[in-house]
C-alpha cells in the first residue's frame, strides 16, 4: 500500500451519481452540453466538499475509539479521506489500492471492490488487517512516516468523534509497546521495562516541547492587566488582548493574526469529562462566546476558582474570583490544552493511554 495520488478517474463513479440526480430544467436539445458541463462542475464542487473533512470521514467509519488516533493519520494519509480513492501501482501484478485504507486488490483479493470502496466495509478490513489497529506496518505511509504529518487533524477528529484525549503524543510510537510489555510482564524484566517508559515519558513531556501548568499560570496572572482590544497591544508581545489571544498568549499558541479565535480553541484542547478534573492552566470555554484561564480552586469545594482573561471592553483584562456555577449554566465546560502545548504530569499521561487503550 504505498503512498499514492487521487487521480479524476477515482471520482467519476461518484461524479456520475451526483450528477444523476441533479434536474435538468433546459427545454431546448442544443443545450444539452451546457447542461451536462454544468452538472459536472456542480458535482465536482459537491465532491470537494464531501472530502474536504476527511478527518471525520476517516473517524466515523473506523468506528472506534482505540488506536483511533493512528487509525485515522494512515487513512488521511494513505487516502485523504476519499472514499473512493484508488491507486494503480507500477509492480508485475498491476495491482490497486482501492479505498479509504487502500486496501489492495492483488495482497487482499478477498476485499472485494463493493466493499474496499465502502467506508465502513474498508474500515473494517484495515481492522483486520493491522491486527484491531495495533500493527500499521503493511501500510507504507506507515513505514515511510508519512502518517504524521496528519496526526494533529486525526487526534482533532478522534476528539471530536469519540471524546478521547486528543492529546496524548502518539508520534512517540514505541510508548505503545513499552505500555504492552509491562501490562503483560510477570518476568525479571519488569523493572527494567518501567525504567524505560519513566524515560521515555521525560523525553515526551520535555520542556522543549511543552511548558508547565506553573509557566502557563505566570504568564496569565502577569498579562492579565490593561485594556480588552480585538488586536495585538503590546503587553502580550504579538497576541491579541482579547479573550482568545490572552489564553493563546498563556499556552503559547500560534501568534499568527494575533493568536486563534475562540471558535477554533477546540482544535487546541479536548473536553474534559468532569468540572472537578479541572486544574492549574485549563481553560474554561464556549466556543461561540468566550475563553477564560482556570487559575485554581478557591475555597473549600468545587464551584469558586480563579480566573484570569481577557473579558470585554468595559471590564478589560484581570483575575478575579468566580463561580463554575455561573459557567455551567452558561454554556461553558471545561477544556485541557493538548501536551504539545502545556505539559501533563506523567502519571496522568499513562492513566489516560491505559484508559484509550481499554476502551
Amino acid at each position: 500500500m504505498p503512498h499514492r495520488h487521487i487521480s479524476f478517474t477515482t471520482n467519476l463513479p461518484r461524479l456520475f451519481s451526483i450528477f444523476s440526480l441533479l434536474p435538468l430544467y433546459s427545454i431546448e436539445k442544443n443545450t444539452a452540453t451546457m447542461k451536462i458541463s454544468l452538472a459536472i462542475l456542480t458535482a465536482s464542487i459537491m465532491l470537494e466538499s464531501v472530502y474536504a473533512d476527511g478527518p471525520s470521514t476517516c473517524a466515523h467509519a473506523w468506528g472506534s475509539k482505540k488506536h483511533c488516533h493512528m487509525a485515522v493519520a494512515i487513512c488521511l494519509a494513505e487516502s485523504g479521506g476519499n472514499p473512493h480513492a484508488t491507486n494503480v501501482n507500477s509492480d508485475s501484478h498491476h495491482s490497486v489500492d482501492r479505498g479509504l485504507w487502500q486496501i489492495n486488490n492483488y495482497w487482499h483479493s478477498e476485499v472485494s471492490d463493493t466493499c474496499a470502496f465502502s467506508a465502513s466495509c474498508n474500515a473494517k478490513a484495515a481492522k483486520r488487517i493491522s491486527s484491531d489497529g495495533s500493527n500499521w506496518t503493511p501500510w507504507a505511509t506507515y513505514n515511510g512516516g508519512a502518517y504524521k504529518r496528519h496526526m494533529s487533524e486525526a487526534q482533532a477528529a478522534c476528539s471530536r468523534r469519540y471524546q478521547i484525549p486528543a492529546s496524548l503524543p502518539h508520534d512517540h510510537l514505541n510508548l505503545n509497546s513499552m505500555v504492552d510489555n509491562i501490562l503483560s510482564n510477570d518476568s525479571e524484566d519488569a523493572d527494567r521495562d518501567y525504567q524505560e517508559l519513566d524515560q521515555e515519558l521525560e523525553h515526551s513531556f520535555s520542556p522543549q516541547s511543552c511548558q508547565s501548568r506553573d509557566s502557563v499560570v505566570k504568564r496569565g496572572l502577569k498579562a492579565a492587566h490593561g485594556s480588552y482590544v480585538q488586536a495585538v497591544c503590546g503587553h502580550m508581545g504579538p497576541y491579541r488582548c482579547d479573550c482568545s489571544g490572552f489564553v493563546s498568549y498563556t499556552w503559547k499558541l500560534t501568534s499568527a493574526n494575533g493568536g486563534p479565535v475562540t471558535q477554533q480553541f477546540h482544535n487546541y484542547c479536548s473536553r474534559l469529562g468532569s468540572w472537578k478534573e479541572l486544574k492549574p492552566g485549563d481553560a474554561i470555554l464556549n466556543p461561540q462566546h468566550h475563553v477564560l484561564l482556570f487559575v485554581k480552586w478557591s475555597g473549600d469545594g468545587h464551584n469558586s476558582f480563579v480566573e484570569a482573561a481577557c473579558h470585554d471592553p468595559e471590564e478589560g483584562c484581570n483575575h478575579q474570583t468566580s463561580t463554575i456555577s455561573y459557567y455551567q449554566a452558561n454554556g461553558f465546560y471545561p477544556c485541557r490544552a493538548h501536551n504539545k502545548y502545556v505539559c501533563p504530569a506523567k502519571q496522568t499521561f499513562l492513566e489516560q493511554l491505559l484508559q484509550e487503550r481499554n476502551n
